[in-house]
């Protein structure tokens, strides 16, 4: 797993292709979850995963309270609005 504890967070300008990415990529990883593991990705984790990625956007430290999903998801994101 990446180590995104510090990684900026690129400063997109259209909010609404950043909010279909974070759609899309969520759909993904929750499909493969469930394809690889039978495990489920709840609303409850998404939330906290958007929590922590709002709070990252303004500039605060990753937490090390995330579960596995939660990380994972956030990774994903932070992954893929890097590019």
């Amino acid at each position: 797993m990446t180590d995104n504890r510090k990684r900026p967070i690129v400063a997109h300008s259209n909010p609404g292709k950043v909010a279909r990415i974070l759609s899309e990529e969520t759909e993904k990883y929750r499909d493969k979850l469930k394809a690889d593991d039978g495990r489920i990705l709840t609303v409850g984790d998404t939330r906290r995963a958007l929590q922590v990625f709002e709070d990252l956007v303004k500039g605060k430290d990753m937490p090390d309270d995330l579960t596995d999903d939660q990380r994972g998801l956030l990774d994903l994101w932070l992954d893929r609005l890097s590019k």
